[in-house]
């Protein structure tokens, strides 16, 4: 048995490695962030098998030769600043296990850094490019996928607006991915004879023509500029004169590609085509719209907090804190959703606040020694200068696709593959070097094992099994709760708040959003509350106690205890509003913090502080538009009804977002006893989309047709609110007599 394990281990680790990267084919269902938490763990599950059971080949006598490459220092060191930044920044747990939406903890760069020490281990020169086709052929097959799902029901459900985002939920990640499956296909196709390049030229079609069509144009643009440095540098280094007229003619392409984004990037013909519009009408004008205002301000903060802590940042995965700290009130101007920020969407600037110096330093320093290796197995003559360039095209486009985006587990497991693959093609003969051999005295295998299998039991335990299965039962509860199936949320809320497991506060946060929504909705009971809140209070505090700097959770937890002084207890009242003071301690300037204690004292029936603190917040920031709807809330709740009215005009004239059917109603009242008309169009247009079985938006959408004086549209709407309900038919027919008299 013994001597047959040790027989064929290599094989099984090269199966297990190859199956790996059909993982980005698959979604768990059956927990949070579907697309990208459940198979990174099982990608880490994956690694962390076979280097235990590598380990136990080596305690039962089995014989390793590890290549010599100084590109394993170099992820060694970033590792290990990541370990020391973590260990003294704002938060070591989260710096290490990083969060269930993002799983690009140092944990994951572990996994990484083991997954290209076993592809350059246990792959050689002569079969490693198996390895590259098949992870082709998968990244093909999420490529096919993502059309698939376009032309299905699966996408017009997605709300992406026809962006293709396959398996990955979303259209960055995913555009990330396929950037390096471009130049990975291209590798195979350099060296491919017959019909094997027919078919990696399909394939490196696809992945180009589907990074496209994801609108993505941080990565569109780097994967073009990687091209480029294919094509120029094989047009200057090359040694084939046919390769080098072929790389011109590419070259010219590209040139031709990215004159015509700029020349076409304000034609109006574009805007037919969403992809191209998208693409060619605003590469160049990125920064003029307000996603690339909102990064200059992501990259504001990210500067002011390295030049807080420049030496070891706040932390791996600990940006959120910074964001907080210096947060810009003037996110908010573009949306809610701007004011939350766990990425300033640029990899260095992220790696300069959360690790510091030391951690751009070690982080540049993986790929200048990955340069370096391909520029020495050149000079060799070990590998062609088109093959090698076109790796560095690889690392060049994840690097500048970085400047406005972040790593993600997919597109940094297959730069790990490119790590091992240089590794193993600059790795020398044997007949130049003595390599390394691992063999393990006889007297210490047995011990060895014994330790192996408890320390791989633990890690399945603690990195698989026990986050799994609280990630499951949040999933199932949020779901639970949306449908109304309270029993079963309040199940599956009890069993989630009892698991241990390191994405506590996270979970803590995402239950208590999905509590939140579901009381603004009414959808839950009184009497669900009464049971529900004091559990996820209890367990935020907690959480609380031990992390009191994350503005996130003190946030939430004033809002959960927010709702026990509306639904429970008055007692909630005095620990929401330390909450709430320490939420601004955290983040000064935040406005979300003013909103939602203001909200909760409405709802509690405190008018004179709501308005207090809305009126000191309006003086602060007159033009923010919800402060003023609330106010005029707080204003119609005291019996001011007019100046009430007048502060709801005012928050609609600023802009403000209206959130709900209640608050569309209100905002039509104050529309029409102004007597404007237009904006009511679109709010029933808005509800009708929304609610198109109601017969009601219709009815009144005719209504304000009429109002302005449009018969056509009026009486079409008449005849949709008729088809809906049959009783609506005779008061339509003495509208339409109505209508039909008016002037044109």
């Amino acid at each position: 048995m013994q001597a047959r394990f040790i027989k064929h281990w290599p094989s099984i680790v090269r199966f297990i490695l190859i199956a790996l990267f059909a993982l980005p084919l698959v979604k768990t269902d059956f927990t949070l962030f579907p697309a990208l938490y459940g198979r990174t763990v099982f990608f880490m599950l994956g690694v962390g098998l076979v280097f235990f059971g590598t380990l136990l080949f080596l305690a039962l006598g089995g014989e390793l030769r590890l290549p010599r490459s100084p590109l394993f220092i170099a992820v060694g060191a970033y590792v290990i600043v990541r370990l020391v930044s973590g260990f003294f920044g704002e938060n070591a747990g989260k710096s290490f296990w990083g969060d269930q939406m993002r799983m690009t903890g140092t944990i994951l760069w572990l996994h990484t850094g083991i997954f290209a020490a076993l592809v350059s281990t246990f792959f050689s020169r002569e079969n490693v490019r198996r390895l590259v086709a098949w992870v082709a052929v998968f990244g093909a097959g999420t490529a096919v996928l993502a059309w698939l799902m376009r032309a299905t029901s699966f996408w017009a459900e997605s709300g992406i607006e026809g962006r293709l985002f396959g398996t990955f939920g979303n259209p960055i990640f995913f555009a990330n991915f396929l950037v390096i499956q471009v130049f990975l296909t291209l590798f195979l196709l350099l060296d491919a004879r017959g019909w094997r390049k027919l078919l990696w030229g399909v394939v490196a079609v696809l992945d180009v023509v589907t990074v496209f069509f994801t609108e993505s144009r941080g990565a569109f643009l780097a994967m073009l500029v990687g091209l480029a440095l294919l094509l120029v540098g094989t047009v200057l280094f090359g040694h084939n004169r046919r390769a080098r007229l072929t790389a011109m003619r590419g070259a010219a392409v590209v040139v031709v590609v990215l004159a015509a984004l700029f020349l076409l990037r304000e034609n109006p013909l574009l805007a037919r085509v969403p992809a191209v519009s998208r693409l060619v009408g605003q590469v160049f004008s990125e920064l003029g719209n307000a996603t690339g205002t909102t990064r200059i301000l992501f990259w504001e903060i990210a500067w002011k907090g390295f030049l807080a802590r420049p030496f070891l940042g706040w932390g791996p995965e600990n940006f959120d804190i910074a964001f907080d700290r210096f947060y810009n009130p003037q996110l908010i101007r573009f949306s809610f959703y701007e004011t939350w920020a766990d990425r300033p969407h640029n990899t260095i600037l992220e790696a300069l606040a959360t690790t510091g110096v030391f951690g751009v330093v070690a982080y540049l320093g993986m790929f200048a020694t990955a340069a370096f290796l391909l520029a020495r197995t050149v000079r060799q003559k070990r590998i062609s200068v088109p093959c090698a360039l076109t790796l560095l095209g690889a690392l060049a486009a994840h690097l500048l696709a970085g400047m406005f985006s972040f790593e993600t587990p997919g597109a940094l497991a297959l730069l790990f593959l490119v790590f091992g693959l240089i590794t193993v093609l600059a790795d020398l003969p044997e007949e130049k070097y003595r390599p390394p051999r691992f063999v393990l005295d006889p007297t210490l295998r047995a011990v060895s094992v014994v330790t192996l299998t408890l320390f791989l039991t633990l890690t399945v335990a603690f990195v698989g099994v026990r986050p799994l299965r609280a990630s499951h039962f949040v999933a199932v509860s949020g779901n639970a709760l949306s449908s109304g199936a309270l029993q079963r949320y309040e199940s599956m809320l009890g069993k989630a708040l009892q698991r241990s497991t390191p994405y506590r506060d996270e979970n803590l946060i995402i239950l208590a959003d999905d509590l939140q929504k579901a009381d603004a909705g009414g959808i839950v009971s009184r009497e669900a509350l009464m049971r529900v809140i004091p559990q996820l209070v209890a367990a935020m505090e907690r959480a609380v106690a031990e992390h009191s700097n994350r503005f996130a959770l003190m946030y939430r937890l004033g809002q959960m205890q927010g709702l026990g002084a509306e639904y429970v207890d008055r007692r909630y009242v005095a620990d929401a509003e330390r909450s709430f003071a320490a939420s601004r301690a955290l983040s000064p300037g935040r406005q979300v913090v003013t909103i939602a204690e203001a909200g909760f004292l409405l709802a509690i029936g405190e008018t004179e502080r709501a308005e207090k603190i809305l009126r000191e917040s309006i003086s602060a920031d007159p033009e923010f538009p919800r402060t003023h709807w609330l106010l005029g809330l707080v204003l119609i709740n005291k019996g001011e009804t007019k100046a009430g009215r007048e502060e709801l005009y005012t928050a609609l004239k600023k802009g403000d977002a209206l959130r709900t059917v209640q608050e569309l109603i209100l905002a039509i009242d104050v529309y029409t006893e102004a007597q404007e008309f237009e904006p009511i169009v679109q709010m029933y247009q808005y509800l009708i989309a929304t609610q198109p079985r109601n017969p009601d938006w219709h009815a009144r959408l005719a209504a304000t047709y009429a109002s302005l004086g449009k018969k056509k549209e009026a009486h079409n709407e008449v005849i949709k609110a008729v088809e809906l309900d049959p009783s609506y038919r005779e008061e339509a027919e003495r509208f339409l007599k109505i209508i039909d008299v008016l002037p044109d």
